[in-house]
């Protein structure tokens, strides 16, 4: 599908193992609103969306951050929990 999706994957599931047997009740990711591969691949993986944390990159950065034609402001929080 994309590069490196392999290898995200691994990691993924490498986090999510230890997330079991580390005892913990949640995994938690973020990223950016404008990250449509990003949120893809999370749900992929079994992540569901939890909040949006309003311009949490606004002003973060000299220049603005476009992705997907879009000016990033947003973050996406999105966590795993073992079944």
């Amino acid at each position: 599908m994309w590069p490196g999706l392999i290898a995200g994957r691994r990691l993924i599931e490498r986090a999510q193992k230890e997330t079991v047997e580390l005892g913990y009740g949640r995994l938690e990711v973020g990223t950016g609103s404008t990250s449509t591969e990003a949120l893809l691949f999370y749900q992929i993986c079994g992540f569901r969306m939890d909040s949006i944390e309003r311009d949490y990159f606004a002003g973060r950065y000299d220049q603005p951050v476009v992705e997907n034609g879009i000016i990033l402001k947003d973050m996406v929080r999105l966590s795993w929990m073992p079944d």
